[in-house]
């Protein structure tokens, strides 16, 4: 699993070309500070930043929001499923996707 990693800035600066090589590789980010060690800014991936990206974007979709909303409040009066009975209604459903393509294969014969 990649690490997380604290540099000064001026080290950043000095080293940026090796710490973006690393970045991919070894750390997932970098938390610089200024000299007193205080927190100035993060340095990430380009996947971890697309990442929070796309789930920023989720979260501000009226939509989604809706949704999970909605979900919260199921899982609050026990309607939601546990992970066995999820998983159990998720293969019956590809079962019966499956029989369904099947006939319609069938009856254009």
């Amino acid at each position: 699993m990649k690490s997380e990693a604290t540099i000064r800035v001026r080290e950043a600066q000095q080293n940026l070309l090796a710490l973006t090589k690393k970045i991919n590789s070894q750390v997932s980010k970098y938390l610089l500070t200024d000299e007193d060690g205080n927190l100035e800014a993060v340095l990430l991936s380009l996947p971890e930043y697309r990442s929070l990206l796309a789930a920023a974007e989720l979260l501000l979709n009226p939509s989604v929001m809706g949704t999970m909303t909605a979900a919260r409040q199921e899982l609050k009066d026990n309607k939601g499923l546990k992970l066995e009975q999820a998983i159990t209604y998720r293969a019956g459903r590809k079962q019966q996707t499956a029989k369904t393509k099947a006939k319609t294969v069938g009856a254009g014969d």
